[in-house]
C-alpha cells in the first residue's frame, strides 16, 4: 500500500485533484489523486494542506468550486411540479 507523504498542490477540472507526493518516492513519481478519495485515505494529508494555504489561495479555491457546483446545477434539467 502506498503512503501519502503530503500534498504539494491542487487543481479543478470536472473534479478537485490533489498532486500527491508518495511516501518513499521522489518528484518524478508525483501523481494527481481525486480530492474526496483523498478524503477518506489520507484526510491527515489533506488537512495539513489545506492549512498551508495561505488565505488568498483558499478564497480562490472556494471561488472556483462555487463557479463549478453553479455550473454543474446548470446542466441538471430542473423538475417539473406535478399539478394535482
Amino acid at each position: 500500500m502506498y503512503e501519502v507523504e503530503r500534498i504539494i498542490a491542487h487543481r479543478l477540472t470536472d473534479d478537485l485533484y490533489l498532486l500527491v507526493r508518495w511516501s518513499g518516492y521522489g518528484p518524478a513519481d508525483d501523481t494527481w489523486e481525486l480530492e474526496k478519495e483523498l478524503r477518506v485515505s489520507a484526510i491527515e494529508a489533506v488537512t495539513d494542506y489545506y492549512n498551508r494555504l495561505e488565505k488568498s489561495e483558499k478564497l480562490e479555491l472556494i471561488k472556483q468550486l462555487r463557479e463549478k457546483m453553479a455550473e454543474n446545477e446548470a446542466l441538471v434539467p430542473k423538475r417539473e411540479k406535478k399539478r394535482r
